[in-house]
Order: C-alpha cells, then structure tokens, then sequence
C-alpha cells in the first residue's frame, strides 16, 4: 500500500452501507478507498501514461 504522506480527498461515494472515501496520493498517483468497514483498498500506484486509447474505446 501506499506510504506517502501527501494524500488529496477527492470525495465521497454514497454506497448501501455508508460512504467510500477516495484519496489520490500526490507522489505516486494511487487511489486509495476507505469503505464504510474501516477497510482501505489501493488502485494504481505508479504514475503512467496511456498513449493510443481513446475514451470510445474504454466505454465499449
């Protein structure tokens, strides 16, 4: 998981059990999620970039 210390809040998620957390960390790129639980998830984690994709292309 993430250890940095510099996290920005990006907001909250409404779920059937409360509210999910998300934090990006400013260093790495991360996502991490705090659920409802106490729990906390990482997305990513190395900063990248995703050259000849467009957003049509995700979507389908």
């Amino acid at each position: 998981m993430c250890d940095h210390p510099r996290l920005i809040y990006l907001g909250p998620q409404k779920t059937d059990l409360g509210y999910n957390h998300y934090f990006k960390c400013l260093e790495c790129g991360a996502v991490i999620i705090k659920l409802p639980s106490g729990r906390f998830f990482q997305l990513s984690g190395v900063k990248s970039e995703i050259k000849g994709i467009s957003v049509k292309a995700v979507i389908d």
